[in-house]
């Protein structure tokens, strides 16, 4: 989007003061500045404009409306020679639409159009069919939207789009293109932020299955009492909203086979997988974070990636799986080993409750002990190792070594750490163990998530056959 400007008188605290408002969504800015030549000695002060104010309406010339939510002064300057004072805000949300105050700022339905969402939803209306002598006939069907309820109140829809050229056989350059929008309705008013928390949610959840970035590149608002009547229908206005969220022109959409799942594949489950997620995702939600990181932020070193993808780990078994020593030796003995023959069980438990872990000094469950349990899996899966061992003790052993050299530096552990491609090799082996999890954890049955693990094992092995044979 080009960059917008708008000039207006803007109410702030019972008072208007005449000011620019700067638009540029696609870089997530949005500026408001104040600026005046009355009164230099009070115009401005903290209490006239405090640091944090959280709605602004304005008036725009010649006419037209923005309510503005959110804003934080970042400069106030004085030019004495000009006589002048300006001050100017950074605004999270701008509203094209009039609104009483910031309480009043309510609505019935928003629609997010997000990227590198429609590979992942399922929702390609286009197909080609080929035919003789090397031509072919593109064809486009609409899918039917995909909708959940999350509760009683809320609904989220995944709705296909379609945009072509009109007068389409006119043209040289022939421009198609389709999306996917998401669709949140609720039964009562509800203002922005209640929408922006569930979208959050959705978006999270589609950054962890394509393993890339979703951002925000359109919002649209719906009220319930802003409509118009065509037809004898109403019509609703759209509500264009402004966001700090940055986005860009364009997006390398995922690779089906590289997802951990996509939308339709939580459509016949026995388990109501987004309701789950809601359900789970406050205590899912430091994990995800860590998971996603290396994602989110594209130049992340490989050591903080490896550091946070062990933490992820830990914090996951703290969360879902135990979180006192008591409770750990419990579950070693009477869950983890229950039925383990009695000739292995000695061994196993070396492992898994070792000398550091038995220490009466040492009350809480250290690393290792945390580690082994995840990638023994209570023996349901067998975790790739870089090895032909069925346990992953040594693995662990090595990973633990790699994250306390990072962290307490030790030039004595420098040789027993992962190095170069083994870390990257190392990094993926525990992105596919959280992977495990997170997806039981979502509700996806038992017969799906060791069909996918199985895939993603099979890729990593066949990379790390390759690599040592390149090595030797």
């Amino acid at each position: 989007m080009e960059e917008l400007r708008y000039s207006g008188n803007w109410e702030i605290l019972g008072k208007e003061y005449f000011g620019n408002l700067i638009i540029n969504d696609k870089k997530g800015i949005i500026r408001l500045i104040l600026h005046n030549r009355d009164n230099l000695n009070s115009l401005f002060s903290n209490k006239d404009i405090p640091s944090k104010i959280n709605f602004i309406k304005g008036n725009l010339i010649p006419y037209g409306v923005m309510s503005l939510l959110n804003a934080t002064v970042i400069s106030r300057n004085t030019n004495i020679s000009y006589s002048t004072k300006t001050i100017e805000l950074n605004i999270e949300y701008c509203i094209n639409c009039d609104f009483k105050d910031y309480n009043n700022v309510k609505f019935s339905k928003m629609v997010f159009h997000l990227s590198n969402t429609l590979a992942w939803s399922g929702l390609n209306g286009i197909s080609t069919d080929y035919q003789k002598h090397g031509s072919f006939i593109l064809k486009h069907k609409f899918k039917k939207a995909i909708t959940y309820s999350i509760d009683n109140n809320t609904t989220i829809s995944f709705v296909p789009y379609f945009h072509e050229n009109t007068n389409i056989y006119a043209h040289e350059e022939i421009i198609i293109k389709q999306f996917v929008k998401i669709q949140i309705t609720s039964r009562t008013n509800q203002d922005l932020y209640f929408y922006i928390e569930i979208l959050n949610k959705i978006k999270t959840l589609i950054e962890m299955s394509i393993a890339k970035n979703v951002d925000i590149r359109e919002i649209i608002g719906y009220k319930r009492d802003y409509y118009r009547v065509f037809a004898n229908r109403r019509m609703y206005n759209e509500i264009k909203i402004y966001s700090k969220d940055s986005y860009k022109e364009t997006y390398e959409e995922p690779r089906i086979n590289d997802m951990l799942f996509d939308l339709p594949s939580t459509i016949n489950n026995k388990v109501p997988l987004f309701q789950n997620w809601f359900l789970k995702y406050e205590l899912l939600k430091p994990i995800l974070n860590l998971y996603n990181s290396s994602i989110i932020y594209e130049k992340m070193p490989v050591e903080t990636i490896f550091l946070n993808i062990v933490q992820a780990l830990e914090t996951y078994h703290s969360r879902f799986i135990c979180n006192k020593k008591e409770d750990y030796k419990r579950r070693v003995q009477d869950d983890i080993l229950k039925d383990v023959p009695e000739e292995f069980k000695k061994s196993h438990y070396e492992y898994l409750f070792d000398k550091t872990q038995q220490d009466k000094n040492t009350n809480y469950i250290i690393l290792k002990s945390r580690l082994n349990d995840l990638m023994l899996a209570n023996f349901d899966i067998i975790f790739f190792n870089m090895s032909n061992k069925a346990f992953p003790y040594d693995f662990v052993e090595k990973v633990v070594d790699t994250r306390h050299y990072f962290t307490h530096y030790s030039k004595s552990k420098e040789n027993k750490i992962f190095k170069g491609k083994e870390l990257l090799f190392a990094i993926e082996i525990l992105r596919i163990v959280l992977s495990y999890y997170l997806l039981k954890e979502i509700g996806f049955e038992k017969e799906f998530v060791e069909k996918k693990i199985r895939e993603m094992q099979t890729t990593l092995s066949y990379a790390w056959d390759l690599y040592k044979l390149e090595d030797n």
